[in-house]
């Protein structure tokens, strides 16, 4: 993973957004898929070098996510999808407030 952090502030792929990765051939990998993505090949390149960096099992990933996501039987579940019925969620600080209040007051971290 070392060989991918970044210690510029600035982006120097030729996108000017991302950082680039001498394993995209100097490119990050939106820009390498957009100048060789003249097959799938590329997009299954950029998944085995990314692939090649887990530190952890697909199983462990699934239940460590499945622990502490909200379940949909939660109140807070139901409270987030009435914000949505209605509209609510995009007035002032409602959303704001309730991952606030998910984060602090329950054992979970994000909903699935």
């Amino acid at each position: 993973m070392a060989s991918i952090a970044q210690t510029e502030l600035n982006p120097n792929s030729e996108c000017g957004e991302f950082f680039k990765n001498p394993e995209f051939k100097d490119l990050c990998s939106k820009c390498f898929l957009n100048k060789y993505s003249d097959n799938d090949d590329n997009f299954d390149i950029i998944l085995k070098l990314l692939g090649n960096k887990r530190k952890y099992s697909k199983n462990y990933l699934d239940e460590l996510t499945k622990n502490r996501s909200l379940p949909n039987n939660h109140f807070l579940w139901a409270a987030l999808k009435h914000m949505f019925e209605t509209g609510a969620v995009i007035e002032g600080n409602n959303f704001i407030d309730w991952v606030e209040f998910l984060e602090s007051k329950t054992i979970y971290r994000g909903i699935i």
